[in-house]
Formats: structure tokens, sequence, C-alpha cells
């Protein structure tokens, strides 16, 4: 299927288009044209090898295999019927590029493009691919003329992602759109469409629809296409394959053939006993579901944020405060907590695509005003942990070693997709400190290569200025602080922006002549007068 090479992140990507390289560091070779033509026939040939003499059995195609892509491979593959029997064999389709094709590479040697501590998606990989034999991964476009299910996972993005206009706002459609076209060149006639992608609300209707009508009809095909939206709610983490075998889901067809297809695969591949499906009449309404459902998330993090400011003027706890108010089961119990900021995938953008729809889709004249301001304060909360790191050092950060504790975006995760600390340690540099960063789970930070990742933090700290801890791993909860303070030359100070510092910690720090301040953590007030003067701190 691919040739594995080398292990080695060193090697540049754009100066060796032949070869991808993946997130455990293997490269891979891309395929030829002439190699993908076999790669293609041996599919088919283990393909209808699986389905022969087994109606009931399907080939599922799924369009983009990144971080929900290989996750829905895993659990489709990984289905079962009530007598243990395989059910579908499936085709995982990505690009051949630098940027894509490692993804094939790792699922066929078994292991999970993604990193991560979920040990039943890393099994269900392994076991499909090796033992099963019903997983597999290629770039060959003509795997869609297997499907009797494609699934649409792939890549669609907002380019900026502040708000200034509705007109500013830019969503990268065409390239969903030309994956569409690539499927509809090749997908059988009865082929059920199963969008997954969050997408912008009328997108099934208003784009997949249209553009695979104009391909049936040059290919002549009569039958109308069938169409689902059924959008994702993975959760990246240790409960990654749960996240889609047991959890809820909200699905809708264009008509109601396509809304029995999708009820019926997804009856298989979602524990409906103890996580029911919710059918919607109307794929918009679907499609907005999604985008509604973070962006309420989105908000309720933006709402906390003025709150975390009054609260540290205050000097009052706002975490003890929130956690008081969480009694409230049913109403408040969902209230967040103060943070370092938004990253990922989802809720840094998806606000934007319903916005972009009711401008771009439906020429409505309504602006989600309330939403947009949200994602705007999102987008520079994590400016008040640099504030607060700045001000503690008189607003004079040059020179200043700091360390950022935390890549990723979210907690016990690899996933640096949008991470906030990337741009904490852009404004460390334009301040002229030197950003170092740490992260356990991170083994090399594609979007900030030349930034220098540490992997022993009580190393590290004997020669640094200021440490941030930013995203709240495990590794950083357990840390032994008073280990770590036997290994600083010198006070220090300390950010904690995710309630990593628990007051014990943070009076630990204290006695050891740190400079202690959190983001939410306006009680800390009182220690931090103690030891300005220790650290020439002025104000």
């Amino acid at each position: 299927m691919h040739d594995t090479l080398s292990t080695a992140h060193n090697l540049n990507e754009k100066e060796n288009s032949g070869i991808s390289i993946g997130s455990n560091g293997n490269v891979y070779k891309i395929p030829s044209k002439e190699e993908l033509e076999y790669d293609y026939v041996s599919i088919k040939n283990r393909a209808y090898e699986f389905i022969n003499g087994n109606k009931n059995r399907k080939i599922i195609v799924i369009q983009g295999i990144g971080f929900v892509g290989s996750a829905m491979a895993a659990v489709v593959s990984d289905t079962k019927d009530s007598q243990g029997s395989v059910l579908y064999f499936v085709i995982g389709v990505d690009l051949p590029t630098p940027d894509a094709y490692w993804k094939i590479g790792m699922i066929n040697d078994g292991l999970c493009p993604v990193v991560s501590e979920d040990e039943r998606l890393r099994n269900a990989i392994y076991n499909c691919v090796k033992n099963q034999k019903n997983l597999i991964a290629t770039s060959s476009e003509k795997a869609y003329e297997l499907a009797d299910i494609i699934i649409v996972d792939v890549h669609l993005d907002v380019k900026n992602r502040v708000f200034t206009g509705v007109k500013d706002i830019e969503v990268s459609i065409e390239g969903f759109k030309k994956a569409i076209e690539t499927m509809g060149k090749y997908m059988k006639e009865d082929a059920l469409v199963f969008v997954e992608t969050t997408v912008p609300p009328g997108t099934c209707k208003k784009i997949v629809k249209p553009v695979l009508s104009k391909i049936r009809k040059e290919r002549s095909i009569e039958k109308p296409v069938r169409i689902a939206h059924s959008y994702e709610r993975v959760m990246p983490g240790k409960n990654y394959f749960d996240s889609i075998k047991n959890f809820w889901r909200t699905y809708a067809g264009i008509d109601s053939e396509s809304e029995e297809m999708a009820k019926e695969f997804l009856s298989t591949i979602i524990n409906t006993k103890n996580f029911s499906l919710f059918c919607l009449k109307d794929t918009t309404a679907s499609e907005l579901a999604k985008v509604l459902e973070n962006s309420y998330r989105a908000t309720n993090i933006a709402l906390i944020y003025e709150w975390t400011l009054l609260c540290e003027q205050l000097g009052l706890n706002l975490f003890e405060i929130t956690k008081s108010i969480k009694v409230r089961k049913g109403t408040h119990d969902n209230i967040k907590d103060p943070g370092f900021g938004v990253g990922g995938y989802c809720l840094p953008k998806d606000s934007f695509l319903a916005q972009w729809s009711a401008c771009n889709l439906f020429s409505s004249d309504v602006v989600l005003n309330m939403t947009m301001d949200a994602m705007n304060i999102n987008h520079n909360m994590l400016k008040h942990t640099f504030e607060l790191l700045k001000n503690s050092f008189n607003n004079d950060l040059q020179g200043k070693k700091v360390l950022i504790c935390g890549i990723s975006y979210l907690q016990d995760v690899a996933d640096t997709r949008n991470s906030p600390t990337a741009m904490l340690a852009d404004l460390i540099s334009d301040y002229k400190g030197i950003p170092i960063v740490h992260d356990p789970f991170v083994n090399y930070w594609t979007e900030r290569p030349n930034i220098t990742k540490v992997s022993d933090i009580f190393y590290v700290v004997k020669d640094v200025d200021a440490v941030v801890f930013a995203v709240p791993h495990s590794f950083y909860l357990n840390l032994d602080i008073n280990r770590l303070i036997s290994e600083m030359k010198h006070s220090i100070i300390v950010i904690d922006a995710q309630n990593i510092i628990t007051d014990d910690k943070a009076i630990e720090l204290h006695n050891a002549r740190c400079y202690v301040k959190g983001v939410g953590k306006g009680h800390w007030n009182a220690l931090l007068k103690q030891n300005r003067n220790l650290l020439n701190i002025k104000g």
C-alpha cells in the first residue's frame, strides 16, 4: 500500500514533495498515478471479497480521514451485528499530498493518525486493519465507485477569525465543492452522500445537491441523488471513540428515502439503546443545529470573560463562585469557568459559517450581533493572560525567557489546531521576549516549528524568568510543585491561566518568593502584594 521510509521530523515537506511526514514522525512515499491504479484494483478485490455472499454488508467510503474521519473510520469498521459479524468494509480516502498522505500511511500501518490517549480508538484501528482486515485507506478517487455510503468529513474553514462585517467573512467553500465534485464523478447512482462536515446552513440543498445533480445529468443518471446531514460531536481525548459510538445524534435527509437510509446506517453504528437519534425534517435545520450548538458554547465562554476581569479587581475567586452556581442542575450547571482562550477546529469558526450562510445562501439581512461579539471576545481572550505576564515585568519583556506549559488547545490531547498558545508565543516574541514551550502530548509543533520546545520542565525552569500554565493537562495538575521550586535558581513569575495551581500550591510558590497571578483568581492579590517588592515589581 505504501512505503515507510524513516522516522524523522526534520525533513522539509515543501522541499520533498514526494513524501509525507506523519504525526508520529514516520515518512511515507506519495504514490504515483500508476501505483494508485494498482492500489485501487487491490482494494476493489478485497472489498468485493468481503461483501461476497452477504448482501447485508456494505462498503463505506470516508472522504477525509483527519480528526473526525479517522475516528469515524474506527467506529464504523468496528461495528458488528447482533451475532458479532462485521457489517462494513471501510475505505478512508484523502489527498496524495505532503500535508495529507501520511494519514493514509498511518492507517494502513494500523496506527491512529491522531495522537490520542483513547486506547479503544487506537485498538479499533489496529484490529480492523491488521486482524479483521476491513479497514484500509487510499488516495485513489476511484474508491468512490465502490461505496454504498460516502461519509463527507472534509476540511471546511473560515479564513478570518475576527468579525469586522458580514461581507468580510470568507469561507473556503471552493475546496469543499471540489471534494463533492470529485465523488460525484465516480459514485454509484444509489449511494447515499452522508455529510458530517460542519457546514454553513443550507449547504446540502444549495451546494451539494446542485453540484451532484449537474454531474449526474452529465453522466446520464436519472435517479435523484440521496443526501443526508448528521453532524459529528467528536471530542478528542480519552473518550474520543465514545464521542461517536456512545453519544446522541441529530440527522436529516433531503427526502424521505435519504432520511431512512441515514437512520438505518446510524442505528447500526450508534448505541441507540442508550443514546437516541433525533430526526429533523430539513437538512438546513440539522446544519444550523451544529453551528447554533457551538455558538451557544462560544457565547457562554465570552460571557464569563468580563466577569473574570471584575473578580480579579475585586479580589474574588471566580472559580469558587461558579462552582457554587453550578449546583443549580439543569439551568446553571453548564456555566463556564475563566480560562486562557478558545482554540480547536470548531468554536473559533462555526458561528461565522452561520452568518456567512445568512448573507450568501439566503440573502438575509439578519446580523448575529451577540454571537459575532462573542467570537471577537474569544479570539482576543488570551491577551488578558499576556497582559498579566507583561504587567508583572513592568511592561518590559525584552530578553525574558517565558516557559509556556501547554501547546494543545485541550486537556490531555495533542491537538494544536488554533491553539491560543500560538498567539501568546507570538505576542511574547513581538515584545522581544523569548517563548519556550512544553507539552507532554505534543512531539512536534507544526504551526510554530521554530519556537524552542523542551521535554523536561524541571530542567528548563532553572533558567526561565516566568512560567505560564496554559493547558490543564493532567501532568501539570499533578505536578510536584516542591520539586519545581527546588529546581529554581531564582524567584520567577508564575501565571496560572487555567486553574491548574491550587491555593495551597500558590502559597508554596509564594513562600519561595515567586510572584503568582491567576486568571479569575483575584483572591491571590494578598499574596501578590507581599511579594511585589521581592521581584522589584511596581504598581
